[in-house]
């Protein structure tokens, strides 16, 4: 990997320039049909492997989230389809010698356990928003 600025998210920003993608907040997926993301795992003591923290998929727009149904939703058009890029965060090594260990085309609608599990906290912070339960 290259000697980027260290930022949380250098090593997405990296993986998003490999596929000629600036940096940006847009609300369309990256590529156009698909998202680019990539997430760091560690190995932990035991020799387990785990995610390092939470991968997050979008940033809640509480203007609109109210309104929206999933399968329509800003949400599921920016996400339905993810490249996703996995790499281990290692504390001790330069970011310049961490490579990605594995890439994967994370389609939402062809993984139905997922799909359910990401429709439920999808439907659950509707929900909290609905209720004036999220705060902006």
């Amino acid at each position: 990997m290259s000697t980027q600025k260290k930022t949380k998210n250098s090593v997405g920003d990296l993986f998003e320039s490999w596929f000629g993608k600036a940096r940006d907040s847009a609300s369309e997926p990256d590529l156009g049909v698909s998202e680019l993301k990539a997430t760091p795992y560690i190995k932990r003591k035991g020799g387990q492997y785990s995610a390092k923290e939470r991968l997050v998929l979008n940033i809640i727009n509480y203007q609109n989230l109210a309104d929206e149904e999933f399968e329509t939703s800003h949400f599921y058009h920016k996400n339905k389809v993810i490249e996703l890029a996995f790499y281990e965060y290692i504390k001790d090594k330069p970011r310049s010698e961490w490579t990605f260990s594995e890439v994967a085309l994370f389609e939402m609608a062809k993984n139905p356990t997922d799909y359910a599990i990401i429709r439920n906290d999808w439907d659950k912070i509707q929900r909290y928003v609905k209720e004036g339960h999220a705060r902006i």
